[in-house]
């Protein structure tokens, strides 16, 4: 599942990537879009010609930022995310919710279509991808409730990712130290 997750998270973030890019490079269309769901008005109505150049700069600046945080979640994605590492899956669930999130939140509000719409493809498809690898994760619950089952590393390893695993051992009692072979899983 976590090669599947990866493959959405790429997914993920060449949407992101192309929606940056749309926003930069023909920033009218989106910032039409906000200003008529703000104001009720087109661009073409607006009659102060320097706000509407001050509109188009800024949504064009944001497009720009955009795009520099997707080519870092990329970094993320492909040097932790598809190993399964605890700090790019929380990485990723940060960025997402904070970008696509609170896209969804500011559109929603204003009622603006065309950007509700893409960010809600858009988290709806980063959620999916954080949520894919958590398939297996009943596994290591039992390991913390049952300290009697089989909670070697590999065992973990085989069942979950490891930015899914908690550290059992601080959970047990000091009775039982750690296996020095499963600490490369945590």
């Amino acid at each position: 599942m976590l090669k599947v997750a990866t493959v959405l998270m790429v997914i993920v973030m060449i949407f992101g990537g192309l929606y940056a890019l749309f926003v930069t490079f023909a920033p009218q269309i989106i910032a039409g879009s906000t200003m008529e769901a703000r104001a009720g008005k087109t661009l073409d109505q607006v009659t102060d010609g320097d706000c509407v150049e001050a509109l188009i700069v800024q949504t064009r600046h944001l497009g720009v930022m955009a795009v520099g945080a997707v080519i870092a979640l990329f970094f993320v994605v492909f040097t932790g995310f598809r190993k399964g590492e605890k700090w790019a899956w929380w990485c990723c669930l940060l960025a997402g919710l904070v970008i696509w999130g609170y896209g969804v939140y500011i559109q929603a509000s204003e009622a603006d279509m065309l950007n509700l719409i893409l960010h809600l493809v858009g988290i709806i498809l980063m959620l999916l991808s954080l949520l894919l690898p958590i398939r297996d994760a009943p596994a290591i619950f039992t390991c913390v409730a049952n300290p009697k089952a089989s909670c070697t590393g590999a065992a973990l390893k085989q069942t979950a990712p490891s930015f899914i695993t908690v550290d059992i051992w601080r959970k047990r009692s000091l009775s039982h130290p750690p296996n020095p072979a499963a600490e490369r899983v945590w």
